[in-house]
């Protein structure tokens, strides 16, 4: 019996009758070569009585080495903080966080461009980015791309996500790209196209007609089912049984970004199918990993994977390979208090009410404008008479518009809300925490709870203080609810929510005060997180993303006037009087 060292691989010769001491090791059977071997340094070295002392020195220097690369790969996986400059817009600049992300990505990157490999396997051809929701992977995303030459990018996403992919993508690219949304009528022939899972089965000849150079799944846990028509397209499988089963090839790239704050949704074997996409190297055959993974095991009416088992094992494995991934609570220090973002929305089935809202906005702005300059001209005048009618009717014209929009803008959040209901549960499947809602009209919040069912609470103010408070409290404390549906004036004010660091508008309001009273209910002493995320819904070209641009842009001035404490008086005297329109 021998151990000996043959191109980078461990082999054990051995007869016949010895070869259990193989198997004992794990060492592997080479059927057609008839031989037993192992890339493993520590299965090797389990047989070192059978090595000369050369080659134990080799092997014990190999693990050292391998044990040294881990470390660093699992304190890549973790950094906060990364010295590297990335391409970004003036104005605009990346947390310590988010570089080390984008360093992650490259160095990965590199590395199959340079075609290296661990340990004889090749890398990965792909990273999972995993942060806790709210820390930018989409913004990490961009930073890729702006740090490289790549050119063709497939962005695949939630149909709710696909406009925020476009602004993002305009509002943050530094290189000359064009972008273009694909829809169920047609495909797009830009440099970045973004689509929508359920559509990408429609493309799949144009999908399949180039290698990409990059492919991002934005939501990723949405391909957690194998036998799923999308994850079939996108990460390749096999559909169907018997004679109609059909093999299909993944979407062909030379690189692959995940995008998912909850890789695994209920259990271990929804991973498996974004895992063998971005790693088939390590992940080659479902089986194995359902047996060490998934805790496999046969019962009468079949098998049974709903086991979760080794967890310590494939986080590491993962971690050193494919995955980097940061919880809100190891990036405090980078994160403002409040990150608000607007999230607009494309208009399918409500672009009749964003037309009405656009053209009684036209028509009452044009009415208010002659009637400002009646005013301006009676106050000259001197004629007081004059003057106190045409206050009179700019004020009676300001009313009558307030209340024709109001009417327009109920019937544009009614048609937002299915939207506003895939959003949400995208995000509940993304974060697994508990949301905060806040709208204005009662059957909008009654659809949203009535969809919801016993997972959500509501408070609109026609509740009494019992119900009121028991809704609160059910919110606070039950693990089964997962949702806040309230009315921003009633709901505002005087009750404590830090049971979520999640807030989301799903109608919007002029005053800055109003909203920010809102948000105030997540940041509270005993929040969950010193950290809330506030998201804004909007329909694309809608009154509300002009409300929702001008609060939110009156909110950060001031929030810049108030809470920095490096702003002079009359720094902060000057910002709040910077007229925002």
């Amino acid at each position: 019996m021998k151990l000996i060292e043959a191109n980078n691989i461990y082999v054990f010769q051995c007869t016949y009758e010895e070869k259990f001491i193989a198997k004992e090791a794990g060492f592997k059977w080479n059927a057609k070569e008839k031989k037993w071997w192992t890339e493993n340094y520590t299965n090797a070295l389990k047989l070192s009585d059978y090595a000369s002392s050369e080659l134990i020195e080799q092997i014990e220097r190999k693990l050292q080495e391998e044990k040294e690369q881990k470390e660093r790969a699992l304190e890549a996986s973790r950094a906060i903080d990364a010295q590297i400059d990335i391409p970004c817009p003036e104005g605009f600049s990346y947390l310590p966080f988010q570089k080390a992300g984008i360093a992650y990505c490259l160095e990965r990157f590199q590395a199959i461009q340079e075609g290296s490999n661990i340990k004889g396997s090749f890398h990965p051809k792909g990273v999972l980015i995993g942060d806790d929701m709210g820390l930018g992977k989409t913004f990490q995303a961009i930073g890729f791309i702006n740090a490289t030459d790549i050119k063709d990018i497939l962005i695949i996403c939630p149909a709710t996500l696909k406009l925020n992919w476009r602004n993002e993508l305009e509002k943050f690219m530094t290189r000359s790209l064009s972008v273009g949304i694909a829809d169920s009528k047609c495909f797009c022939e830009t440099d970045i196209v973004i689509m929508n899972y359920d559509i990408v089965h429609k493309y799949e000849l144009e999908l399949r007609k180039k290698t990409w150079d990059l492919i991002i799944a934005d939501e990723s846990h949405l391909l957690r089912n194998s036998n799923t028509i999308r994850s079939a397209c996108i990460l390749g499988g096999v559909l169907g049984k018997g004679k109609e089963q059909k093999s299909i090839a993944p979407i062909p790239t030379r690189f692959f970004l995940a995008l998912s704050g909850t890789a695994i949704v209920n259990r271990h074997k929804d991973l498996w199918p974004i895992l063998h996409g971005l790693d088939p190297f390590q992940w080659p055959k479902f089986w194995s990993f359902a047996k060490k993974f998934c805790g496999a095991y046969q019962t009468r009416y079949g098998w049974d994977l709903s086991g979760s088992t080794n967890g310590r094992e494939l986080q590491e494995i993962l971690r050193t390979r494919m995955m980097v991934r940061r919880k809100k609570e190891d990036v405090l220090p980078d994160l403002p208090k409040k990150r608000r973002q607007i999230i607009e929305l494309s208009p399918n089935g409500a672009i009749q009410e964003i037309q009405a809202e656009q053209n009684a906005w036209k028509k009452n702005e044009e009415r208010l404008e002659k009637l400002r300059t009646r005013l301006e001209i009676a106050k000259v005048s001197e004629n007081s008479g004059e003057y106190k009618k045409a206050v009179e009717d700019l004020k009676e014209a300001v009313l009558v518009a307030f209340e024709e929009m109001s009417k327009l803008r109920h019937k544009t959040a009614v048609a937002k809300i299915p939207h506003a209901i895939e959003f949400i549960e995208n995000c509940l499947e993304e974060e697994e925490e508990k949301i905060i809602i806040f709208a204005h009209h009662q059957d909008v919040i009654n659809r949203i709870k009535n969809y919801f069912g016993s997972k959500a609470v509501v408070l609109t103010g026609k509740e009494s203080l019992e119900e009121k408070q028991e809704a609160v409290d059910r919110f606070q404390n039950d693990p089964s609810c997962l949702l806040f549906i309230g009315s921003m004036r009633a709901a505002g004010l005087g009750i404590t929510l830090t049971a979520s660091s999640h807030e989301i508008f799903l109608e919007e309001d002029w005053t800055p005060a109003v909203i920010s009273q809102c948000e105030d209910r997540a940041v509270r002493i005993g929040a969950v997180a010193d950290f809330v995320l506030i998201q804004h819904l909007v329909f694309e070209e809608s009154l509300d993303v002009k409300m929702a641009k001008t609060v939110v842009n009156k909110q950060e001035i001031i929030d810049r006037a108030f809470d920095d404490k490096n702003m002079s008086e009359e720094e902060a005297e000057r910002e709040l009087l910077i007229p925002v329109v």
